[in-house]
């Protein structure tokens, strides 16, 4: 297992003095995946942490999951970052199920812990893979869903899905370790524990090789995936015109590639994944001059051998313009946006409302991008301190899809600073020791002042 996991990691470009963060449970995996990097640190001597978040799930259980954790870290040598979460309550707020909700603010963590350039570890092992395919399967999916757990996704990597639970148990009694377990493992009220429990057992009882089975079939899937993936994009460009979905080109596609040009398209111009229902709409709406209704006020309707979406969000607009030493507006289809450089002084005086929104010019090292927002932007609440994807703050807030395309956000590279309607991103917004700052308006109060634009100062994007 140690020389497995050494060369996963080097293939994976984990080179020495390279940063990894390990998340850790306490349980068998976790500690099992700590203890072998642990291992490695002669070979393969790297900044090795770890984070352990607690739930708020489990109460006195949870505590003592996080008691386990330091002392295991403190006997490897492993620094240890211990996060709370109070799940039940974002649960609430969110509307998400706690495995979800777990699972996203766990990733949220992670990523902070590993910053910019860090490497996250997970202990996913191959059951973890079986059982999710499985899930997928008995929820409805498609071949995306049978991909299984990846082994790499960007900069999260995996290095124990080649193995099974009772190998990572193995190796925790060859060296001696005691690990916890969650007694939330076996909560009939989940449906991973049902499958867990109950179904993948019957799955080792016909062949005892399942797991190794379910990796094949996975890893083949995921280059079959990649590769229509691919064909999606080039088919797309050839079938998707700036005011819809070509007909005769979309209709000349083989059926697969229809549907997910049809999906791709759809999540594009909404902003949101788009339903079963909405897809299979679209496909069998091409050449037949109708239209149907997706959800509101949206529509999508057949027309002049276009496929077009009525009502739909705004298109994607977005202008470059650097740190301005100068009030200037901005005109988009959102709405003028005004930006008005400050110094600590002026920022003293402002309201606390008008400093929620207000960015810290030290967060910002290259040109500033306004524009729409972008599948995967994400968004740190300064009150809440919770990072998440923007789309799912909207879709807390009960942001209509439609809607959602025109909310301005300013950005620097991939790093939102601002979003409109919920100010400064935690990480940009202008604090105490804040020595420049930049304060962002939308809406009635950022319009260009006469001055401005005799000056030149307000920039359009159309």
């Amino acid at each position: 297992m140690r020389d497995a996991v050494l060369s996963f990691l080097q293939t994976q470009g984990v080179t020495p003095g390279a940063r990894v963060v390990v998340g850790l449970s306490g349980g068998a995996d976790s500690v099992c995946l700590l203890h072998l990097l642990a291992s490695l640190r002669d070979v393969l001597p790297t900044a090795l942490s770890a984070v352990h978040i607690e739930h708020g799930i489990r109460g006195e259980e949870s505590r003592k999951d996080a008691a386990f954790c330091r002392a295991f870290c403190a006997s490897l040598g492993v620094p240890l970052a211990v996060r709370s979460v109070d799940v039940p309550a974002v649960c609430r707020q969110t509307g998400e199920g706690h495995e979800a909700c777990g699972r996203r603010l766990r990733y949220a963590a992670f990523e902070d812990a590993a910053g910019e350039t860090g490497f996250i570890l997970t202990a996913h092992t191959a059951d973890d893979n079986a059982e999710t395919v499985l899930l997928h399967l008995v929820r409805g999916t498609g071949l995306r869903g049978l991909c299984g757990i990846p082994p790499v996704r960007g900069r999260i990597l995996r290095p124990l899905l080649s193995f099974s639970r009772a190998d990572v148990e193995a190796y925790c009694a060859k060296h001696g370790l005691s690990y916890r377990v969650d007694s939330t493992n076996a909560d009939p009220r989940y449906l991973r524990n049902r499958m867990r429990r109950e179904v993948l057992p019957v799955f080792k009882t016909m062949n005892p090789a399942a797991l190794a089975a379910f990796s094949r079939m996975t890893a083949d899937l995921r280059a079959d995936e990649a590769y229509l993936e691919a064909q999606t994009a080039a088919a797309a460009k050839e079938a998707v015109a700036p005011d819809g979905i070509r007909e005769e080109a979309f209709l000349a596609l083989p059926a697969a590639l229809r549907r997910r040009v049809a999906q791709r398209w759809l999540a594009e111009a909404l902003g949101v994944a788009p339903e079963h229902k909405w897809v299979d709409a679209l496909c069998a709406l091409a050449k037949t001059g109708k239209s149907v209704t997706l959800f509101g006020s949206t529509v999508v309707r057949s027309r002049a051998g276009r496929l077009e979406l009525v009502g739909a969000p705004a298109a994607a607009w977005a202008v470059e313009i650097p740190v301005p030493r100068a009030p200037v507006c901005v005109q988009t289809p959102a709405g003028p946006v005004r930006l008005t450089p400050l110094v600590q002084k002026d920022l003293q005086n402002l309201h606390k409302a008008d400093l929620a929104n207000v960015v810290d010019c030290a967060t910002m090292d290259t040109n500033l991008v306004l524009r729409s927002r972008r599948a995967g932007d994400r968004f740190c609440d300064p009150r809440r301190g919770v990072t998440k994807e923007l789309r799912k703050w909207f879709n807390e807030k009960k942001l209509a899809p439609e809607r959602r395309g025109a909310v301005p956000v300013l950005a620097c590279g991939d790093r939102l600073l601002w979003v409109g309607g919920f100010g400064a991103d935690a990480f940009a917004k202008a604090g105490a020791e804040t020595a420049h700052g930049l304060l962002v308006e939308a809406g009635e109060k950022s319009h260009a002042s006469d001055d401005e634009i005799a000056a030149g100062c307000a920039r359009s994007v159309f």
